[in-house]
């Protein structure tokens, strides 16, 4: 029996379209169309997710008088009735996660008498620590919505208002950390090589800074990974995708965005080469030897140098 009774019913709620040679469960594109308006009448965000979702994937019937320029103009207008709906709960979540990690920037940790270098660490990590819960929960929404199985250019509507949000909260992290440690007195000081400069400093800094630029890498890494299947079917081939530029595959990410991070990218680069300098010069000055094997001695200094070579490539 249909659940949804329409004047076509007869009064046992049996479709007349059996007369026609359609089986009464036929999708058709009036039928997918009919339950989403319902589904739309109901609020329930399932619903409507399921109901759309079903209108979108439909391919039309040409021997009912279907067409695909028809079905392509109904579900972009389903589209745009549905998407503040679905939209709803993440700006709610967006908005939390707003509050949060501002909440968390402006908090100033207390030395504790007992444990003094933990809560140093914690407090100095906490801007690490913020950038991968805002990304991380960011890229959890999106896989979330590729699992409903909506096309590119739903996700691009739902989320496009929201991501920019989302990285200005980032920026505004990395913003924080940089003012924190003075970065710009710190590159100018690692630069003169007369200047007193504690190398484990340096070397924690470095290590935040390069725990940020791996976050945001995988960030926009993740991205493109996830688009990119979608521009694998509309243009059927891997060779198809080349003229399509780095950028449109990230979708959601802008020029001006990616611009914003060379700034990271440059305070990283000048303090890691300086802490390359400053850290071999200290070890050309080590004159011991080291046996590598039974007889056999090298220059402590080499193991040094190696060691800290491959330190700075593994960081990079």
């Amino acid at each position: 029996m249909n659940p949804f009774p329409s004047p076509d019913d007869d009064e046992e709620g049996n479709s007349r379209r059996a007369e026609d040679g359609l089986p009464e469960d036929t999708n058709t594109l009036g039928n997918l169309l009919a339950h989403f308006y319902l589904s739309l009448s109901s609020g329930n965000p399932e619903e409507i997710i399921t109901a759309y979702v079903a209108l979108e994937s439909y391919c039309p019937d040409v021997q009912l008088g279907e067409s695909w320029e028809v079905q392509d103009e109904i579900v972009k207008d389903a589209r745009r009735k549905c998407v503040s709906l679905i939209r709803a709960p993440y700006v709610e979540k967006t908005n939390q996660l707003n509050t949060a990690a501002r909440k968390r920037l402006k908090q100033k940790t207390a030395l504790s008498d007992n444990n003094s270098d933990g809560t140093v660490v914690a407090h100095g990590q906490r801007y690490m620590f913020i950038m991968m819960d805002v990304l991380g929960t960011w890229s959890n929404w999106l896989v979330e919505l590729r699992q409903y199985g909506f096309r590119r250019e739903m996700i691009t509507q739902l989320m496009n208002s929201l991501y920019p949000r989302i990285i200005e909260i980032v920026f505004d992290t990395f913003q924080a950390f940089r003012q924190e440690k003075d970065l710009e007195k710190l590159c100018a000081k690692s630069t003169d090589i007369n200047a007193e400069l504690h190398l484990n400093t340096l070397d924690n800094t470095l290590q935040q800074l390069g725990t940020m630029r791996s976050l945001v890498n995988k960030h926009y890494a993740f991205q493109y990974d996830l688009f990119t299947p979608y521009f694998l079917i509309e243009h059927d081939s891997e060779d198809a995708l080349h003229h399509v530029a780095l950028i449109d595959r990230l979708v959601l990410a802008t020029p001006e965005e990616l611009m914003r991070w060379k700034e990271l990218d440059f305070l990283y680069s000048a303090l890691e080469s300086a802490y390359l300098l400053r850290a071999v010069t200290v070890a050309c000055e080590e004159e011991a030897l080291l046996e590598v094997e039974t007889g056999v001695y090298i220059l402590h200094m080499v193991e040094d140098i190696l060691f800290l070579m491959t330190k700075v490539m593994d960081r990079a």
